[in-house]
């Protein structure tokens, strides 16, 4: 039996140390308790500093500085796993960029994976989707298509799922809902090839916010149509598109995008209905967005801002008895609804007061105006309205206004 090899002093007891301080922090940073995962890192590295011979106490750390958001820490941390005498790692560079793909950082992230390209490690399709994270959260849709690219031609990092879904929101994020569509078309396309990248509900969510973004309502329901397995975010997006793009027809595609969910028993949201809401009474349907008001309080309790836009859409027609009755059966309705009718009476009878003195001060106006110009023309005091050119033509015939002035008074 041969000699053991020898061993540093102390090294086997620290690489020991810096393994089990590894695995606890994993557990941790599992468990989503990043706090108690940098206690242990900073214990660790109080006792053995740069010595803990384990690059995984590193990078647990910075998945933990990731993941409570602060990339700066993320990324001292990995410089100082630089600095030590363990070799770079694939882990290592994917966790550093994971932490930076924020909206301020996502140019360090594109750095770092340069970095491990001229150490030469290769990334995998697990570190080029987390750059594509850190181009969608940046706004940078430019950038993530030239990484999908780069991966639809790599064969040791081709794009999954998660890639194109990536790339379709960094998309939806800039507005461009016309390339977000032809990703989501590849994807069908390639999946029609048993290449598995079929979309999902995730992938016809992000297409269907890009068709929000850009008002393309039309083909947000198209959209819809198509999805296998829509959910409540899939129609609440759809609703929006229709509310965004403004306009009658969007505003019935809304409220029966509406339908179709109480339909397949999908829950509408207090924004749901709100949202549908503002899309019918800017196009003028007072009535149904009352009737959607009062379905919403028969499923959820009601905010301000719902109460304000059903209140809103009364006021804009100058239906003030609707805007009463809605109050009253609020009153009515419970402990809350009673607390936002007396929150908003004052207010609509204040709009009714407003709007009960204007016409009495717009008579007022015009009488005393037409008593003075009959005295200022010296007439008999009559306060004729007429045009003193029509008074003038009347004197020297008797066939009326001029026409241009019929014609402005049919319009």
């Amino acid at each position: 039996m041969s000699p053991a090899a020898p061993r540093a002093r102390g090294g086997g007891r620290v690489s020991s140390r810096g393994a089990a301080a590894a695995r606890e922090m994993s557990a941790h940073n599992r468990r989503g308790d990043w706090a108690a995962a940098l206690q242990i890192f900073a214990t660790a590295t109080a006792a053995l500093g740069n010595r803990t011979h384990n690059a995984a106490v590193y990078v647990e750390a910075i998945r933990a500085h990731g993941a409570l958001g602060r990339p700066a820490r993320a990324l001292d941390t990995f410089q100082t796993l630089q600095a030590s005498s363990l070799p770079p790692s694939l882990i290592g560079y994917t966790a550093a960029i994971r932490a930076c793909a924020t909206a301020t950082h996502w140019p360090v992230a594109l750095s770092l994976l340069q970095d491990a390209r001229d150490e030469g490690i290769e990334p995998d399709t697990v570190a080029l989707n987390a750059a594509l994270a850190a181009c969608e959260r940046g706004g940078q849709s430019d950038e993530a298509l030239l990484l999908l690219s780069e991966m639809e031609a790599s064969p040791s990092a081709p794009p999954d799922r998660i890639s194109y879904n990536t790339a379709i929101a960094a998309c939806s994020r800039c507005g461009e809902w016309r390339t977000a569509l032809r990703l989501l078309g590849e994807m069908a396309e390639r999946d029609a090839r048993d290449e598995g990248l079929s979309p999902n509900t995730v992938s016809t969510n992000c297409a269907l916010a890009a068709c929000e973004a850009g008002g393309a309502w039309r083909d947000a329901l198209a959209l819809l149509d198509e999805a296998a397995a829509p959910d409540a975010i899939s129609f609440h997006t759809a609703i929006a598109a229709c509310r965004r793009a403004g306009g009658r027809p969007a505003a019935r595609a809304a409220l029966r995008l509406l339908s179709r969910m109480r339909a397949a028993h999908v829950r509408p949201s207090l924004i749901g209905y709100t949202t549908v809401m503002n899309a019918l009474s800017a196009a003028g349907y007072v009535r149904p967005a009352l009737l959607v008001f009062r379905a919403l309080c028969a499923d959820h309790d009601p905010d301000e801002r719902a109460v304000h836009t059903a209140l809103r859409a009364c006021d804009g027609a100058g239906r003030r008895a609707d805007g009463l009755a809605l109050l009253a059966e609020l009153a009515e309705s419970g402990a809350a609804g009673e607390k936002l009718a007396r929150r908003f009476r004052p207010l609509w009878d204040a709009k009714a007061a407003a709007a009960h003195k204007a016409p009495a001060a717009a008579a007022a106006v015009a009488g005393g105006s037409g008593r003075g110009r009959g005295r200022t023309r010296g007439g008999s005091g009559r306060g004729s309205a007429a045009p003193p050119q029509w008074r003038r033509r009347s004197r020297r015939s008797r066939k009326g206004p001029p026409p241009e002035h019929e014609a402005a008074r049919g319009e």
